[in-house]
């Protein structure tokens, strides 16, 4: 599986700002309206019936970035993802990293 090692990788590839990334935070509702990386779309793997659900009404011709807190959780999504026939790309560095390193945070939904 393609995996995103870095926040500052991540920037980099965000700042390219390519139509075809989609950006997955697969944290809770909670965790996701506490701060979460700008544009992105949440969508909880914890909530699997929710989102084995989900994951089948995505575009299957996009990337999907996935990042959770710490790597673990968007592990776990991208595999089911690639099951899935979806373009998956695991963040290994979780939100943490990115908003320590100062890079654009969103709060709420």
């Amino acid at each position: 599986m393609p995996t995103i090692n870095t926040a500052q990788e991540l920037k980099t590839r965000l700042d390219l700002q390519d139509p075809n990334d989609i950006l997955l935070d697969v944290r809770s509702e909670g965790e996701f309206q506490d701060g979460h990386i700008t544009g992105a779309i949440n969508l909880n793997v914890a909530n699997m019936f929710h989102f084995l659900s989900e994951i089948k009404k995505l575009d299957k011709t996009k990337n999907y970035i996935v990042y959770c807190l710490s790597g673990s959780r968007s592990a776990l999504a991208s595999m089911i993802m690639g099951q899935n026939k979806l373009s998956a790309i695991n963040v290994k560095v979780g939100f943490p990293a990115w908003a320590s390193a100062g890079y654009p945070v969103a709060i709420g939904k």
